[in-house]
């Protein structure tokens, strides 16, 4: 994933700084030299913070709440 997404990946995995062929090269041998575990860690936590923000209970309490702003805002 690159910056320019504006999504901060650093805790999870591996963020391209600039949008070159030496840096996904680069990039692409970082997880190549990453031990095994290490990347069976940061899959794990990805998913269980994927599960955790986008779960159908934390979109529905989002949207509620988006809805209840509009009405009082009115």
């Amino acid at each position: 994933m690159s910056k320019q997404t504006g999504i901060d990946v650093e805790q999870y995995g591996f963020q391209l700084e600039e949008h070159t062929t030496a840096e996904i090269e680069r990039k692409i041998d970082k997880v190549l030299d990453t031990p095994t575990d290490k990347l069976k860690d940061l899959s794990i936590r990805v998913q269980n913070d994927s599960i955790a923000r986008y779960s159908y209970d934390n979109y529905r309490k989002q949207l509620t709440k988006y809805i209840e702003d509009v009405i009082r805002d009115r």
